[in-house]
């Protein structure tokens, strides 16, 4: 319900939204995981969701300026003491980046949803990335770059690797 009156409202009032409720909903992306039961892990996976492409949105509607500078009120209601102007960005891409490298390995539980929850965070990066900057290493270094070592991977977290995929040929 509320991403689409996010979508639809004016960017004075999405604006003010966000500076009500940036607080709680960073709170709510950088909080751990507790998978006291399967219901609660798919609550928590699905605000974060949520959560995800709320800022996904507030990046693709609201220039720069009003995001990742020092006037930002956005920002500034997000660390409230001596503002920058970056640190919800950053603070944003990297629990973006978290969320989408997360180690898979011998996971069972809730994995569609939480394939869906690896590609809000890396959606999220995206804009969040895309507003941000131009400079092709943050493209490279954020959304293009798995470290195997580190068993940080990006496409196995976002793709179906159960189904098989079916392109078709196009010759010129």
């Amino acid at each position: 319900v509320l991403l689409p009156l996010a979508f639809h409202c004016s960017t004075k009032a999405l604006s003010d939204f966000f500076v009500t409720n940036i607080s709680d909903i960073i709170a709510l992306l950088l909080s751990r995981f507790t998978k006291s039961s399967e219901t609660a892990f798919e609550v928590q996976l699905l605000k974060k969701s949520g959560c995800y492409k709320l800022m996904e949105l507030l990046y693709s509607r609201l220039p720069k300026e009003e995001l990742y500078s020092k006037e930002s009120r956005i920002n500034q209601a997000f660390c409230s003491t001596g503002a920058g102007g970056n640190e919800m960005s950053k603070t944003l891409i990297k629990s973006c980046f978290e969320a989408f490298t997360e180690n898979m390995a011998g996971e069972t539980q809730l994995l569609e949803l939480r394939r869906h929850y690896h590609c809000a965070a890396y959606t999220c990066a995206i804009a969040v990335i895309s507003c941000s900057f131009s400079e092709p290493k943050f493209y490279h270094g954020f959304l293009f770059s798995e470290k195997p070592e580190k068993n940080q991977f990006i496409l196995e977290n976002i793709i179906d690797v159960q189904r098989t995929y079916n392109f078709p040929i196009e010759i010129e």
